[in-house]
């Protein structure tokens, strides 16, 4: 089952920053942000590749299509290619 928790804020990063686990593993963080001008906090969610290292897949302004997105990319990597550098892509 998923689950998400609020991470405490870290002194001098002003943006809230949530972990996203399934099944007690940690897929990835969607970090809020406030864009200049924006009304909205904007989401963008970074994924735990199988390879260890972090990338940002997508942002908007839905933070349950960015947990839904880092649950997905945990599931199926290869989904998101278009959003990683060629290096870290996984054949389908």
């Amino acid at each position: 089952m998923p689950q998400v928790r609020q991470l405490p804020p870290v002194k001098g990063h002003p943006q809230q920053k949530w972990e996203v686990s399934n099944e007690n593993t940690v897929v990835g963080w969607v970090e809020g942000k406030h864009l200049r001008g924006a009304r909205n906090t904007y989401y963008q969610a970074i994924a735990i590749h199988p390879n260890g290292k972090h990338y940002n897949i997508e942002g908007s302004y839905d933070f349950e299509e960015q947990v839904e997105r880092l649950l997905r990319f945990s599931v199926n990597p290869s989904e998101f290619n278009h959003h990683l550098p060629h290096n870290a892509r996984i054949s389908r």
